[in-house]
């Protein structure tokens, strides 16, 4: 064997040990933070130093929740009773994406159970007895102190206050803890036309998922239509 393929050997077998350390390494770095979550999916950090979790719940109607997490990884509720549904792919489908912007939290609710799936591939129809929430497909924006966050167990949104906020009123719900206001910033159509060969009375589902803010603008993925939507949040 020369010199120059010795070497080459050399540097290889040092590149693999180190890849080898560095997967250790991190593999020893990834540990639990939380369980016992339901169909979590979206994250933020708040100014506060805790970690906000979006779960699209089981399906079951007002399943879906926001959770707060501690560096500890003690879990407490922000927000029960959000929608959620079963969605044209079989799976729950509830709050999705997070934004947290000072003390504001943006929440993309997904398309829940807005439609159901069509007879042929990739093929959807509007769900024939309605949806079970009149926000899904929507990005709400809630509002709380840092005292709030800090010590709050739990707030309960209801049917009735899903209705006001589709209404776009702003709904105000209290606990021990203080309050929370919460509004709806976007309310996407649930669905379009989107006529296929195989079923001309397909319809293309409105599916918020991701969201990033910029100064006053939300800028939201839409994973149903492969669009992204332009949201002044502004009041």
């Amino acid at each position: 064997m020369n010199k120059p393929k010795i070497r080459k050997l050399v540097v290889g077998l040092a590149s693999g040990a180190l890849l080898l350390l560095a997967t250790a390494h991190a593999d020893a770095q990834c540990t639990e933070l939380v369980s016992g979550l339901r169909e979590p999916l979206g994250t933020a950090l708040t100014n506060q130093g805790n970690l906000l979790v979006s779960e699209s719940g089981t399906g079951a109607p007002s399943s879906g929740r926001i959770s707060i997490v501690a560096p500890s990884g003690n879990r407490r509720t922000l927000l029960d009773g959000l929608p959620s549904g079963i969605n044209d792919v079989g799976s729950p489908s509830g709050p999705a994406g997070l934004f947290m912007s000072g003390r504001t939290l943006y929440v993309a609710m997904g398309t829940g159970d807005v439609g159901r799936a069509g007879p042929c591939p990739g093929s959807d129809r509007p769900n024939p007895n309605g949806p079970s929430s009149p926000i899904f497909s929507s990005v709400l924006a809630i509002q709380f102190s840092a005292n709030v966050e800090q010590i709050t167990t739990r707030f309960t949104l209801t049917p009735a206050d899903e209705q006001a906020l589709a209404d776009h009123q702003t709904v105000t719900l209290p606990n021990d803890s203080g309050q929370i206001t919460i509004r709806i910033v976007a309310n996407f159509p649930d669905y379009v036309p989107f006529p296929l060969p195989c079923f001309p009375d397909n319809v293309q589902l409105s599916n918020p998922f991701g969201l990033v803010g910029v100064e006053d603008m939300l800028y939201v993925t839409d994973g149903g239509r492969n669009l992204a939507w332009a949201v002044n949040v502004l009041p």
